[in-house]
């Protein structure tokens, strides 16, 4: 029975102790391109990979985080080049790329 009692105590004791927590943030510093007036199935290709649909990157949902540095990005619907240039984008900027209807 004594040594029920302190193994009830010991037990609290150890339970209470924790591992100390640490919390590391992370900030996402790459360029933020963002296209408007972007026609459904107009691609985007940055230096000469495609990414995704123009549309999707209209700066409401979501934008392309891209490196820092010089890139190629185009815009093709089909056929068509709507968008070709090279860019460089700094840290943490967002460049907003029109394109005519």
């Amino acid at each position: 029975m004594m040594k029920a009692l302190w193994l009830l105590p010991l037990a609290f004791v150890v339970a209470a102790c924790s591992y100390p927590t640490t919390r590391v943030d992370t900030v996402d510093d790459r360029a933020q391109l963002q296209f408007a007036n972007a026609p459904k199935e107009a691609i985007v290709i940055v230096d000469g990979n495609a990414v995704g649909p123009a549309a999707r990157f209209d700066g409401s949902e979501a934008t392309l985080a891209v490196a820092r540095g010089t890139h190629h990005v185009e815009v093709r619907d089909g056929g068509r080049t709507l968008y070709s240039q090279d860019l460089y984008l700094g840290g943490d900027m967002t460049k907003t790329i029109t394109l005519q209807e």
